[in-house]
């Protein structure tokens, strides 16, 4: 009974004594029959989950005195599954072949990553206070072979965990909100020197001189992009945008982008770090997709998987903005960068992948444009207006990149524009085809759904790209801001 009433959720909010009486009391309110073979049931769970959590966990593991990477003959290039069994996040380190620890990739609670490697490297799974989870060795692997390594609790690590779901610390509240730009600063002077957010109305927007966007004859997907509005060039994707109705916001406040200035410890380190090595680009390889031009205009790419303490300082810290700013649990899905726009370069505006592109930033290190060569972010919002995010080195502006259509049609004008792309999903988010359901309420972590993420130009009749708001998926979540007393979204 309880089950159906209440789902795996209510199942495992229970921890057996008061908690299970106070079950039972709710399920009783909840009108479930709790009758004396109800209440045997839930005991009987209890008892289960009390003797299972009573086995004592082996002991973590001490560190292998010289361990380190070692080149094995023979051995092939394998790409290792790392599954993490354990309820907080973990950092996995490469062992380096002078047993220095290098981190390699932040392995979130409950999820998979994987990473490239060879036989005979060494790696080691630390907490994020440094206590040693595990360690492993890559063995000789037969061809075909796709090898997993499963990160299990040890020792006290779970008790150690207890106070690791804090979102960010909150001494830090203060620093996040004056980090925060005047989102409605005026444009003044050259374009190339400026940080705001201009913002254009439909009409306005027809308005702009075309020849300055979309893509040139003989560049992109022909079949991916299209323009309504006469004189312009195709510039906006009308393939990929299926899921936009469905997908809830996760920003608690705003339009689904906030503009503001990197934190000073990795604004610190990532301005001269790139001015330093940027020489040490390479050419960028093709996107898939047709979404940019680079086939065409040459873009350059430095990698951050050779950089790897320098990535490991943007997630942390992008973990900590982002869960601020979303106030949720998120896990990390993706780095990319730095990729190196040059002259004439453009983006069509798109939305981004329904899984893991939840919550995203755009983050800003370097420039060298024309005079009037800013280059923004265009964002497609409501009432089919558009808004251009102008960023300086040292800025970003965070997005919710699956709903909100963005990109950068404008075509670059100036010689180098470096930025890099990471990307967070609630951490029990798999994709809106499960979770949750467009035709019931969200759960109460998620934030609505934008009242006009179908409201752009994008969405007029006639439109390919148009996405579609169903009267279900409207009427439910306005009969839940009702029920809780709170304003109509749709509204607001």
């Amino acid at each position: 009974i309880f089950w159906s009433r209440h789902g795996i959720r209510g199942l495992t909010a229970f921890t057996g004594g008061e908690d299970t009486m106070r079950w039972a009391e709710h399920a009783r309110r909840s009108g479930a029959n709790a009758k004396p073979c109800i209440l045997k049931i839930v005991l009987g769970l209890t008892l289960l989950y009390s003797v299972v959590n009573s086995v004592p966990l082996p002991p973590c593991p001490e560190e292998t005195p010289g361990l380190k990477a070692h080149n094995t003959p023979g051995g092939q290039q394998i790409n290792l599954e790392w599954i993490s069994s354990l309820p907080f996040d973990v950092v996995v380190y490469w062992v380096n072949f002078e047993g220095g620890e290098e981190p390699a990739m932040v392995l979130s609670e409950g999820m998979n990553a994987f990473g490239g490697t060879y036989p005979g490297h060494a790696f080691r799974v630390r907490t994020y206070t440094e206590a040693l989870v595990m360690e492993y060795t890559v063995p000789m692997m037969n061809s075909g072979e796709e090898p997993k390594v499963w990160v299990k609790p040890c020792g006290g690590l779970v008790q150690e965990s207890a106070g690791h779901p804090q979102l960010y610390d909150p001494a830090r509240n203060e620093e996040f909100q004056n980090l925060v730009h005047d989102q409605y600063a005026p444009c003044l002077g050259p374009s190339g020197n400026w940080s705001c957010i201009k913002r254009y109305t439909f009409e306005e927007f027809q308005a702009r001189d075309a020849e300055k966007y979309g893509f040139n004859p003989g560049e992109g997907d022909p079949g991916r992009a299209q323009t309504l509005v006469p004189s312009y060039r195709p510039h906006t994707d009308a393939s990929y945008t299926a899921h936009i109705a469905a997908i809830p916001k996760v920003s608690a406040f705003g339009p689904g982008f906030l503009k503001m200035t990197i934190p000073d410890k990795l604004r610190n380190m990532l301005l001269p770090w790139y001015n330093n090595t940027k020489d040490q680009a390479t050419p960028h390889e093709i996107v898939p997709g047709g979404y940019m031009n680079e086939d065409k205009i040459q873009m350059h790419r430095l990698n951050l998987d050779f950089y790897s303490d320098v990535r490991m300082l943007i997630q942390t810290e992008m973990l900590s903005v982002m869960q601020w700013w979303t106030q949720m649990r998120l896990r990390h899905t993706s780095t990319y960068g730095v990729r190196i726009y040059r002259r004439d370069a453009m983006l069509i505006n798109h939305v981004d992948r329904s899984d893991t592109h939840l919550a995203s930033a755009v983050v800003q290190i370097g420039q060298d444009v024309d005079e009037d060569g800013g280059w923004p972010l265009e964002v497609m919002l409501g009432n089919k207006s558009v808004g251009e995010v102008y960023l300086k080195p040292g800025e970003m502006v965070l997005y919710e990149g699956a709903w909100l259509r963005h990109g950068r049609p404008m075509r670059f004008k100036g010689t180098e524009f470096a930025n890099f792309f990471t990307h967070f999903a609630p951490y029990d988010w798999n994709g809106p085809g499960g979770h949750p359901a467009t035709d019931r309420p969200l759960p109460a972590k998620y934030h609505g759904y934008s009242p006009w993420r179908c409201d752009t130009w994008a969405d007029v009749p006639g439109s390919r790209a148009a996405c579609t708001v169903t009267d279900t998926m409207e009427s439910v979540w306005k009969a839940k801001a009702i029920a809780m007393g709170e304003p109509d979204p749709y509204e607001e």
